[in-house]
């Protein structure tokens, strides 16, 4: 019966402290502790298993939103494909009314700036709440960063007036980025 109450004390996260308190209180504790000269009390033991055993909880779900913002943050152009091939919205504004293009072309981040404007259904004259288009923001990046900064805010207003031209050479299709221009995937996304 005592073997069965460690047993169950070790299996059982839930009332593991209590179980194992009750366990320690009996007139006489199992052979298994007095083997072992435990120092430590079964009430420790059982609460530092319970914590542990909070450890491998299953990781959350996140949206397809979510993925795309954490993308952008990280400049991680792969991401950024496989949330809008999930379905991530990319016209949706933030609270500050800044879309996800928005927040790509202020961090300079072309890679994923260039996926957003080859969505099929971006929207690349958006504002934000303030009025702010794409362009003008940025245009309001320090131009004293650094020399890849630069390239990257070139490339962006480059990208940008590519749109407008309508000869925007990048297209999403089957889980893939493609250039019109070498008909053949930029970027494919892994999942």
């Amino acid at each position: 019966m005592k073997y069965l109450i460690v047993l169950l004390c070790l299996l059982m996260p839930v009332g593991i402290v209590s179980m194992a308190q009750n366990h320690e209180k009996a007139a006489s504790c199992c052979l298994w502790c007095k083997k072992k000269k435990l120092t430590v009390s079964h009430a420790d033991s059982a609460k530092k298993l319970a914590s542990a055993a909070t450890i491998d909880q299953p990781k959350k779900e996140i949206s397809a939103g979510e993925m795309l913002r954490r993308a952008i943050q990280k400049d991680d152009a792969s991401s950024a494909l496989i949330a809008i091939l999930q379905g991530a919205d990319v016209n949706e504004p933030d609270a500050q009314g800044w879309s996800p293009l928005h927040h790509a072309s202020h961090q300079a981040s072309a890679k994923v700036v260039t996926i957003l404007l080859a969505a099929p259904s971006i929207n690349p004259i958006v504002t934000t709440d303030d009025g702010q288009s794409v362009a003008q923001v940025v245009a309001k990046i320090d131009a004293t960063s650094n020399s890849v900064h630069q390239k990257n805010v070139a490339a962006i207003l480059e990208s940008l007036r590519l749109v407008f031209a309508n000869k925007y050479p990048y297209y999403i299709q089957d889980n893939a980025l493609y250039d019109i221009r070498e008909n053949k995937p930029v970027l494919t996304a892994e999942y």
